[in-house]
């Protein structure tokens, strides 16, 4: 049997290391050539989507579990049981970018506007069918 070209299985271990590094927050972009930069930024752009999408969920979540209730919670309730949620999103997206939270009280405030405007967001928009 002749040998195989295994070169593209090395490749597809940097773009996994890759992505594990911006999942994990550990920065390893340093111990690999530069061509892979727009890699790295693409996949540091799928995960602030995902992130984006974790809010939107954690909102729907509290709205459905509200829903299910024989007296559904009132939307500031509602409001105050999304944001740990989110804050929690939140970190996880700055842990990503090797930044820590200095100022607790304004981060939790900073949480609850961004649940406040996805909420926004989902009432701006028309229901799917």
């Amino acid at each position: 049997m002749p040998p195989m070209n295994l070169g593209w299985l090395k490749t597809v271990g940097k773009i996994l290391a890759l992505a594990g590094s911006a999942a994990s927050g550990v920065d390893l972009s340093a111990f690999f050539p530069s061509k892979f930069k727009p890699l790295i930024d693409k996949v540091e752009g799928y995960i602030e989507k995902s992130h984006l999408g974790e809010i939107g969920d954690a909102v729907v979540q509290v709205e459905a579990f509200s829903a299910a209730l024989s007296a559904p919670l009132p939307g500031p309730e509602k409001l105050k049981a999304a944001t740990p949620s989110v804050a929690n999103i939140m970190l996880d997206f700055f842990k990503i970018r090797h930044m820590e939270v200095e100022n607790e009280a304004e981060f939790l405030l900073a949480s609850s506007d961004m649940t406040s405007a996805m909420v926004r967001a989902f009432n701006a928009c028309k229901a799917p069918k």
